[in-house]
């Protein structure tokens, strides 16, 4: 991560503690929300190195196949004014194909981390029942990109960028079930051309302390640097265990 970079991670962070913290002098009640989870997701996209520009497939359909690791964990806080989020996941997804008229076998991986910390005002609180969250922070990602074609690698690049995202999300709570929506957009140059982030979840109570939650979640990079440009759309099926304190 570079010094532009660290700085903006630094102050965003500052800004968030120092908005939850004077917010805290007047509600001192926080609750918490850890939820590990899993994204079982599909790719498409089209990376360019060198001039050379190869397409990014992996179909859904082929997920327990293609992807090999997927693992994730979300966490929350609020206070009822104010929400702060923070996400990591990472996912490893590797596929093979037949390299025409050679007879070899192309063997293309990809290694996605991204972690996301982001803080805001709860705009709308209808009865504790319909929320309206807007929030803003930064997510960091890193994809280490590679190619190998029996013993060679055409391909071998990582590339990572820290972009400022911003946002809104709906919510539904009631006895039985919390579900949400939310969306955000970012990057504008800053760290990758353009990013998107979209997701929603269906969640049931289990109990006092726990619900189960189902839904879908996209995120969308578009990445150029020098020689190296990459569209990246990551899709899928998201699922898990919400714990509450």
């Amino acid at each position: 991560m570079n010094k532009k970079n660290t700085l903006a991670m630094i102050f965003a962070i500052v800004s968030i503690s120092q908005g939850l913290g004077q917010a805290g002098e007047e509600h001192k009640s926080w609750k918490f929300d850890i939820s590990p989870y899993a994204w079982l997701a599909g790719k498409r996209g089209e990376v360019t190195f060198m001039d050379q520009s190869g397409t990014v497939d992996y179909g859904f359909d082929n997920v327990f196949r293609d992807q090999r690791v997927g693992v994730a964990l979300h966490t929350e806080a609020t206070n009822g004014e104010w929400v702060i989020l923070a996400d990591l996941n990472y996912i490893t997804t590797v596929k093979d194909d037949p390299v025409d008229g050679t007879g070899s076998v192309a063997e293309l991986a990809i290694n996605q981390l991204t972690f996301e910390l982001a803080g805001g005002p709860i705009l709308v609180n209808f009865q504790d029942w319909l929320l309206l969250d807007a929030f803003a922070g930064l997510r960091y990602y890193n994809f280490d990109n590679r190619l190998e074609i029996e013993d060679q690698s055409p391909l071998d690049k990582t590339i990572h960028a820290t972009d400022p995202i911003i946002g809104i999300r709906f919510r539904t709570v009631d006895e039985k079930w919390i579900n949400s929506a939310r969306i955000d957009i970012g990057g504008l140059g800053i760290g990758s051309d353009i990013t998107w982030k979209f997701n929603f979840l269906v969640g049931h109570r289990l109990g006092k302390l726990s619900s189960f939650y189902l839904g879908a979640q996209a995120y969308y990079v578009d990445y150029e640097e020098n020689d190296f440009e990459i569209f990246l759309l990551t899709a899928g099926i998201i699922t898990g265990i919400n714990l509450h304190f």
